[in-house]
């Protein structure tokens, strides 16, 4: 749903979004901490397709990139920037997160976690598009640039993406 709203946005046949993967290094098995690493997924939207072959796209590059997403691709990047430092790539402009708020205020052996709000919100993409799916509700919220976006064209952007999830959820 993503991929074709950007399209629709950007008017671009070939899209990547970034999105992340449990990057669980063999022998960290037991350790606590957030492995995650960011893959870039290269969708083509070319030609007038359906929903349903735009999710078996998806669904067929994903299970290629799955063979690759144990390489950091930080890692990736620095290594080829050390042996070409001419070499400059944006892996991606937006990125795709899900979030899980449940783990709000989680106690464990009595030791408990509270959010803490924060007034400043850095993002490294252009635009980060972040949801929450909970008992029959998508929370949705962006992430962006402010000085590639004003709040307008987010408050836009977001009646839009709405628009497309509510006729998404009709068919």
């Amino acid at each position: 749903l993503f991929a074709s709203f950007i399209k629709r946005y950007t008017n671009q046949a070939d899209v990547v979004i970034g999105y992340p993967v449990n990057l669980r290094p063999r022998g960290f098995k037991d350790s606590f901490g957030l492995f995650v690493n960011i893959l870039p997924l290269h969708i083509d939207i070319s030609g007038d397709i359906s929903f349903n072959e735009l999710v078996k796209r998806i669904d067929t590059r994903r299970r290629l990139d799955k063979k690759n997403q144990n390489l950091p691709s930080l890692d990736i990047i620095r290594e080829k920037r050390r042996k070409a430092p001419e070499f400059d790539v944006q892996r991606f402009n937006i990125s795709m997160v899900e979030t899980i708020s449940r783990l709000q205020n989680l106690e464990l052996d009595g030791i408990k976690s509270t959010a803490l709000d924060s007034d400043h919100i850095e993002t490294h993409e252009d635009l980060s598009f972040i949801y929450e799916i909970t008992e029959g509700e998508i929370m949705l919220w962006f992430e962006y640039k402010a000085e590639l976006f004003s709040d307008a064209q987010i408050a836009d952007i977001t009646a839009h993406m709405q628009k497309m999830i509510a006729a998404f959820a009709d068919n």
